[in-house]
């Protein structure tokens, strides 16, 4: 069986016929304080409370070497 949306294989059947990535895009929420909010959100709200959202002037290339330079700082800082 197909997903609906897309020809990936249907891996989820209730409610609806669709592969991994729809199925997430559709149902994959978090419960913050009793609401129900898209991870989509949830995700963006988070990296922009820490900074780490994109930058309105920053390219896509930019975002991620800042992300990855972020990251292996505090990696690197932990193995100290």
């Amino acid at each position: 069986m197909k997903c609906q949306f897309c020809e990936k294989k249907a891996t989820h059947i209730n409610p609806a016929s669709v592969c991994d990535f729809h199925y997430v895009e559709a149902y994959s929420t978090q419960n913050i304080g009793g609401v129900q909010v898209h991870f989509k959100k949830m995700l963006k709200d988070q990296l922009e409370k820490v900074g780490m959202w994109k930058k309105e002037d920053e390219t896509l290339d930019q975002w991620h070497i800042r992300c990855k330079e972020r990251f292996y700082g505090k990696a690197k800082k932990k193995e100290d």
